[in-house]
């Protein structure tokens, strides 16, 4: 018998059982923890003081299995915590998050303020953008009149980062809305912000994506 414990965000759950059924893995162990692993926790600021918070909500799993069953198991949940894409394998995709910005004293220097736009991501900490894709949402900005700002994000990454690389490879983009104190109890955007994103996905959901 071999113990697996694994640490995954608690929305990924679901998606982990699923992918464990599917092994017919039935047998599991779940409960709330508390972590930090590349977000390296938050930053928050109360009454003027910046408090760095470094343990997020995780959820831990232990299965017990058999020899014949560990690299199943394992790649079940490595399946199921990251992605979708595998199973759906779009032609194109979008990755919608937040992304932090650099306008307020005590935040981290980057070109991202809040009330300029929908950000399109450049790259970040695991994601590199597809050149013809940011080039494709620039232009439908652009034409659509919807103010946008380009990211380059130092820390943190998204969902894009697996998807590009899942298969031969899929074409993907990430547009984020400037927020600041993220991943906290007082996060503060703009709604202007949140429709400029909306309204640049739309575009992108009528016109798509294509390679060149």
């Amino acid at each position: 018998m071999k113990l697996i414990i694994a640490y995954i965000q608690p929305h990924k759950l679901s998606d982990v059982k699923q992918e464990l059924y599917r092994e017919e893995v039935y047998k599991v162990s779940v409960t709330n923890a508390l972590g930090c692993g590349q977000q390296k926790g938050y930053h928050e600021s109360y009454r003027g003081v910046d408090i760095e918070v470094n343990l997020l909500k995780k959820i831990r799993l232990e299965i017990a299995v058999n020899e014949d069953f560990v690299q199943r198991t394992v790649g079940a949940i490595i399946r199921g915590a990251r992605t979708g894409a595998y199973a759906i394998a779009p032609m194109y995709a979008i990755a919608i998050d937040v992304t932090d910005t650099g306008d307020t004293p005590e935040a981290s220097k980057m070109a991202v303020s809040i009330g300029n736009g929908v950000a399109i991501k450049v790259k970040d900490s695991g994601f590199i953008s597809n050149p013809v894709v940011k080039e494709q949402l620039v232009r439908y900005a652009r034409e659509a009149e919807i103010p946008y700002q380009l990211e380059i994000l130092e820390h943190g990454t998204t969902d894009a980062a697996i998807i590009q690389v899942v298969k031969q490879g899929i074409l993907s983009g990430v547009l984020s809305i400037p927020t600041r104190y993220i991943h906290s109890t007082s996060e503060l955007c703009d709604w202007a912000d949140v429709d400029a994103t909306v309204q640049l996905l739309l575009q992108v959901c009528k016109r798509g994506l294509s390679p060149s």
